[in-house]
């Protein structure tokens, strides 16, 4: 039906998926049969209809006209300031909350990782990430 192997593989696998939570509702295997081909049927209809609709979205798109070079909105040039902000506030961080900080929220590490990558304690960095926050906050209230 959806003429996609990547697809069609997603769509055994939800299907099996669900299949593992539903199993002791079947008395034999000929329900167990039916049961799943109506939902890999109902899983490929809805990954045809999501592509139909991304199709359309892309189409659009593509013949939406070309926006003109504008002036920079309010709200942009208030963006702008706020980040500069926020960079000064972070770049006046202790070096070892600054550097929790950007391993957390730049590089997207979790507290464990960050831990184990600086050889401190897990809640030494939720400390530090908490004061950091702190200190954004009262930078920008």
């Amino acid at each position: 039906m959806v003429k996609e192997s990547e697809d069609a593989k997603d769509i055994v696998a939800v299907s099996f998926e669900r299949l593992s939570g539903n199993r002791s509702k079947f008395k034999n295997a000929d329900e167990l049969w039916g049961w799943l081909y109506t939902v890999a049927r109902n899983e490929a209809i809805d990954c045809l209809r999501k592509r139909d609709v991304r199709r359309k979205t892309q189409n659009e798109l593509a013949q939406a006209p070309e926006p003109e070079c504008r002036e920079p909105l309010e709200s942009e040039i208030v963006y702008a300031k706020l980040m500069e902000k926020i960079s000064l506030v972070i770049q006046s961080l202790p070096e070892s909350r600054k550097r929790i900080f950007q391993l957390h929220y730049g590089s997207g590490m979790d507290t464990r990782a960050i831990a184990r990558k600086l050889n401190i304690a897990e809640q030494t960095v939720r400390n530090q990430l908490n004061r950091a926050i702190i200190q954004l906050r009262q930078a920008l209230l």
